[in-house]
């Protein structure tokens, strides 16, 4: 068997439960791509990449612990023939030109993972140069005393209820449905139902997508930051 056709392996690296889970269903349909391991911040990817060595790291870059470019550096030095891949939401040029800086690959963009990630995937396993990103300014995120939620401000108004916020958060933290029925007291049918009517009010179709909007809106306790290559 040639070495472009055996099976990758790779490593799921993001503090997001249901970013992960998006990532996995996506992966799953590619016969060639088998995931080894997940991570939830960088420094699990580290000791995960020390043990078993995986041919491609899906990096995200904002993430308690060890950021992914901390982690990417680690990993690139210890396993140089490893390749990251940074997942992320925004294309900042200046995150860009720090993502390379420590060894990564290439980047996707978390908007188009559905249509080029696993081909990412193959290029990145093969050796072959992934395509750029599209460039804009560095410093794109939003100031903090521009809102923390304007990106929702934009999106839908005032469509949000209080109710609809709490959820949204929720699930940006990525807390399972299972722990956020517990949390409000509900069944997870209730829960599914109400993640369900959320999506359809802001016109979002699968809940890796809701969850994206949630970090990109504010909705964590975290300062997001992403980086990409």
């Amino acid at each position: 068997m040639k070495q472009a056709d055996k099976v990758i392996t790779v490593l799921v690296v993001d503090d997001n439960a249901f970013v992960r889970d998006g990532l996995l269903g996506i992966l799953e349909k590619d016969p060639q791509i088998t995931v080894v391991g997940e991570a939830r911040n960088g420094q699990e990817a580290v000791e995960q990449a020390r043990r078993i060595h995986p041919r491609v790291i899906l990096m995200d870059i904002s993430m308690p612990v060890m950021n992914g470019l901390e982690a990417t550096s680690i990993i690139m030095a210890e396993l140089p023939t490893t390749k990251v891949i940074i997942v992320s939401a925004q294309d900042d040029e200046g995150y860009v030109n720090r993502a390379k800086a420590v060894g990564a690959a290439g980047y996707v963009a978390k908007q188009r993972v559905a249509e080029i990630l696993a081909r990412a995937i193959h290029d990145a396993a093969r050796g072959h140069p992934l395509p750029s990103p599209p460039k804009t300014p560095s410093a794109v995120r939003e100031d903090k005393d521009d809102g923390p939620r304007n990106a929702c401000d934009r999106a839908c108004g005032a469509a949000l209820t209080a109710k609809d916020s709490a959820l949204l958060k929720l699930v940006a933290q990525g807390v399972p449905k299972r722990q956020i029925a517990t949390r409000q007291r509900a069944r997870v049918l209730t829960i599914e139902r109400q993640i369900q009517a959320l999506m359809a009010k802001l016109g979002i179709t699968t809940l890796l997508k809701l969850a994206e909007f949630g970090v990109a809106s504010g909705f964590t306790e975290n300062d997001v930051e992403v980086v990409i290559v």
